[in-house]
């Protein structure tokens, strides 16, 4: 089932009345970018804000207004542009609707929306970037950016989570990237280290499924007989895995934690 808000959304100042008009594919994701934008103050609509900057983020309410297919977003976000933009209501700063707001900040994007590139193009491209000096600077700021994300993502971790699942759900990945990220996670290793980092992060976490759907998963696999060949690659694995000590003390580690909780 495709959850997936798409059509025209209004920020509201609750103190003053006053609103900023957009449209999306996918609204939750939007409501999740212009809050990230606003609380970070680097929001590309300057009137929205100082009003986010002045009177908080508890006074504005997020409110999506009409659903609409894909190909009427943008006329649907004109006749209301047209109808608000100028007032002292409306934050809006532009009269015309665009594919998205965030190409203010970079008007060459809103230009290249769509363009298809040539294989010479993308590996002059990718050329190109290989033979790019990173400077000291450049690792600082990325660094920088990313603490900055890092610590708004624990500080939103309910909403972004929300927004992050919102993004996903009915979205199909194209045969072409599957293909590639298999190619690219096969025979991939991961360390003992790694391992150990990764069992102990999922200590005490509590898993996402609930017993229904547990309870559909096995049923799916009662009475599922396997071949000799399946079988036979199944013991090879596990002989290899617990061939491992880093391994076997995750397993035990585990078992431990299962009838500690039981």
């Amino acid at each position: 089932m495709n959850n997936i808000k798409c059509g025209i959304y209004k920020i509201t100042n609750k103190i003053n009345g006053k609103f900023y008009i957009g449209s999306s594919c996918n609204v939750d994701v939007r409501f999740y970018k212009h809050k990230y934008h606003l609380n970070k103050n680097n929001h590309w609509n300057i009137h929205l804000q100082n009003a986010w900057n002045k009177y908080g983020e508890n006074n504005f309410d997020f409110i999506f207004l009409q659903s609409l297919d894909k190909d009427k977003c943008l006329i649907e976000e004109q006749k209301m542009l047209d109808k608000y933009y100028g007032d002292i209501i409306c934050y809006n700063l532009d009269k015309t609707a665009k594919l998205n707001d965030e190409d203010a900040i970079n008007k060459r994007t809103a230009k290249l929306y769509g363009q298809k590139r040539s294989i010479e193009v993308r590996q002059k491209m990718s050329d190109g970037q290989k033979n790019k000096k990173i400077t000291q600077k450049i690792i600082d700021g990325r660094k920088k950016s990313g603490d900055a994300l890092i610590k708004y993502r624990k500080e939103h971790k309910e909403e972004f989570e929300k927004t992050r699942i919102a993004g996903c759900i009915g979205k199909k990945q194209s045969e072409h990237f599957k293909k590639v990220m298999s190619e690219k996670m096969t025979g991939r290793v991961i360390s003992d280290e790694t391992k150990l980092k990764m069992s102990q992060s999922q200590k005490g976490v509590p898993k996402p499924r609930t017993k229904e759907h547990q309870e559909k998963l096995n049923a799916t696999q009662r009475g599922k007989k396997r071949s000799k060949e399946t079988c036979e690659k199944l013991r090879e694995a596990l002989k290899k895995y617990y061939e491992n000590p880093v391994n076997r003390k995750l397993n035990s580690e585990r078992i431990k934690l299962y009838y500690k909780n039981k």
